[in-house]
């Protein structure tokens, strides 16, 4: 993930589908973004182990993390945060809205 943000333009946006275990604690706004050249813009988690890609036997909760490469990332935008069982209620997915970094 490091190594896509720094090979982005100013601008250009990412998006990793990845394991949640896989995603810095720190990407989740307890001490900033861990990844300084990224704004993260909205974070999805599919809380069902079973559900989202049972297809190819993911059997792990999922992480969709969207960012825009910013030279400077602005700490007052909130992260918006989603989350859904999996596919089939997406378009039902809990929102809320967390500060990129907490006191």
């Amino acid at each position: 993930m490091a190594l896509g943000a720094r090979l982005l333009k100013e601008g250009g946006e990412l998006i990793f589908i990845t394991l949640a275990a896989m995603l810095p604690v720190s990407t989740l706004g307890r001490s900033g973004s861990s990844f300084p050249l990224i704004e993260i813009d909205q974070i999805h988690l599919f809380v069902s182990r079973k559900e989202t890609f049972s297809r190819d036997k993911v059997l792990q909760e999922t992480v969709i993390l969207k960012g825009t490469r910013k030279d400077t990332v602005n700490p007052q935008k909130p992260v918006m945060m989603t989350s859904s069982g999996g596919l089939k209620d997406l378009k039902e997915s809990n929102k809320k809205c967390f500060p990129k970094k907490r006191s």
